[in-house]
């Protein structure tokens, strides 16, 4: 089971993008509705099989919405600040909070479409929100390295998180170029 990294509209913005670049075939990616594909799977398994590197992911959606790019260091990721939303909305959304700024309380998300929940982050955290834009590699490390009950390191692996091809995208994404066929021996 692969965990979708963004909401069929984010994932739909992105396609048309990457079509229209020539990342990926259009007549390929305008065929996912009547073969009855969505986006976001379609999109997550170009993901985990390498075929569209998170970086490039990442760079379209920076300018698409005007965020910020950060890489966040569990040092960066302030306790408090992490501790203000619950794990399930944590996940749910694929958000790290990690500083308060005055009256602000920043969150790094993965999927732009968790900024429309806005409101659920303010009820929770009392403060108003600033988002940045993170990799999905960047959010499963810091999700890791905080050990939060759904991790891949802890022990009851309850979360579909824990589970599936999700961590599989740090894998795809550390390797090296793939060697072409004739390369080969």
């Amino acid at each position: 089971m692969t965990v979708n990294l963004y909401s069929d509209k984010t994932s739909e913005r992105l396609l048309k993008v990457l079509a229209a670049a020539g990342r990926l075939p259009d007549d390929e990616v305008r065929s996912l509705d009547s073969k009855g594909i969505a986006a976001s799977d379609f999109l997550s398994e170009q993901l985990v099989n390498g075929v569209v590197k998170e970086e490039v992911l990442c760079e379209v959606l920076s300018k698409g919405f005007s965020l910020r790019r950060i890489d966040l260091k569990a040092k960066d990721v302030d306790a408090k600040a992490f501790a203000v939303l619950p794990p399930e909305i944590i996940v749910q959304n694929k958000v790290i909070p990690f500083q308060f700024e005055e009256r602000f309380l920043k969150i790094a998300v993965v999927d732009p479409d968790a900024m429309g929940q806005a409101n659920v982050f303010k009820s929770l955290s009392q403060h108003n929100s600033e988002f940045y834009l993170i990799t999905p590699t960047n959010y499963v490390d810091l999700v890791e390295e905080k050990a939060l009950p759904f991790s891949s390191k802890s022990s009851g692996l309850s979360s579909p998180l824990a589970t599936s091809d999700f961590f599989k995208i740090k894998e795809v994404t550390a390797e090296s170029p793939k060697t072409s066929p004739s390369n080969q021996p």
